[in-house]
């Protein structure tokens, strides 16, 4: 990906200069998930499960 030329000047970037981005306002997991629905699904001993049921 390559970083926008406005930004580039802004920031004096030159070719082969390395650059590293951080990330301030990351999705924290826990809120990701909590909202995929749980669904308990019975195994048995052959490790078969009543797919009509299950679906």
């Amino acid at each position: 990906m390559e970083i926008p030329a406005t930004i580039r000047k802004k920031m004096s970037l030159q070719k082969e200069m390395e650059v590293a981005f951080e990330a301030k306002d990351a999705l924290d997991w826990a809120d990701l998930v909590k909202v995929i629905p749980v669904e308990d699904v019975k195994i048995d001993e052959n490790g078969q499960y009543a797919s009509l049921k299950y679906p």
